[in-house]
């Protein structure tokens, strides 16, 4: 089997976790993975009106950028650990996109990213990150589903019939 080359996006979020332990799961030491942090440039850009002065809106972007970095290099000390070869990448701009021009520039097989359950009002106005990467990548994407809460289901499933 040939080496893969992975790229995880990484925050500090439940869904990035679990994509991170997927790939713990399926990575080999012949392979090569990416972890990529983005700094979406709206963070800062929603700070403008509480922020008395450019400094402060600087202030905040470069802590942001610093609070992705430990989050990067926790996750690496972890792929240290277990003898995998890895690049920590901190991108910035829109994440979604940043996601698919590094798997594109890296030529990078499979792109692992988790899901927040966000509403369909929420991903009608914010958008959904996995989605856009699912439409938008180079290669591959595995989307990691968070565990959630299991209802009840509402009517019988309707098996499907063995064929054979």
């Amino acid at each position: 089997v040939a080496a893969m080359k992975y790229l995880v996006a990484i925050d500090d979020s439940a869904p990035s976790k679990q994509a991170f332990e997927f790939l713990l799961q399926i990575a080999k030491p012949t392979d090569e993975i990416f972890l990529l942090a983005v700094a979406e440039d709206t963070v800062a850009g929603m700070a403008i009106p509480y922020a008395a002065t450019v400094t402060a809106i600087v202030e905040i972007d470069n802590s942001i950028k610093a609070h992705l970095r430990e989050t990067l290099k926790g996750y690496g000390k972890q792929l240290v650990l277990k003898g995998l070869r890895h690049t920590c990448l901190l991108g910035k701009g829109s994440c979604g996109e940043t996601v698919c021009e590094e798997a594109s520039y890296h030529k990078v097989d499979m792109i692992i990213v988790g899901r927040r359950h966000l509403s369909s009002l929420t991903r009608s106005v914010v958008g959904s990150v996995s989605a856009y990467i699912l439409h938008n990548a180079p290669c591959a994407v595995t989307v990691v589903k968070t565990e959630t809460h299991t209802e009840e289901p509402k009517s019988e499933r309707q098996k499907a019939e063995v064929v054979e």
